[in-house]
């Protein structure tokens, strides 16, 4: 239900909330893939931030009475074809060695970056959105960092 502290959602708002609920669930699938598949202990720090990521976005969700898109799916299935296309050629190709698999991290992170940033403008009238997906921006900068100082 809606709660009355909430101003009615708009359609681009709700398709923000929905596309970032799945790509923040795609880095944390990603991330404890590539931990699983190379043990190194950055995937895994960043996969229980992306869990984190995750979870505020499905708060989210949860406030303003919308359908959370990873209630339905498990761990590399996605409702986004778009999404699922790029988890299926980031596992493929971080799958190619521990270094590609860092330079997946970048990619992921570069890409969160910019489509947050994209995002923010629809839900600028949302400040609790806003609040969220701020937070998420710089998540996603330190977990580029992270990435960055890995690369050889």
């Amino acid at each position: 239900m809606l709660s009355n502290n909430f101003k009615k959602l708009t359609d681009a708002e709700k398709a923000s909330l929905w596309f970032m609920a799945e790509e923040e669930k795609l880095a944390g699938d990603v991330y404890n893939y590539m931990f699983e598949l190379y043990g190194m202990q950055i995937f895994q720090n960043i996969y229980f931030s992306e869990i984190d990521h995750v979870n505020a976005v499905a708060h989210l969700l949860e406030k303003r009475g919308l359908w959370n898109p990873n209630d339905a799916h498990g761990p590399g299935v996605f409702f986004n074809e778009e999404l699922q296309l790029l988890y299926n050629n980031l596992i493929l190709q971080g799958s190619l060695s521990a270094s590609e698999a860092i330079a997946v991290g970048v990619i992921i992170e570069e890409t969160d970056l910019e489509d947050i940033q994209y995002y923010l403008d629809y839900v600028a009238e949302s400040k609790d959105i806003v609040k969220v997906y701020e937070n998420l921006l710089a998540g996603s900068e330190s977990h580029l960092a992270a990435f960055l100082s890995q690369q050889e």
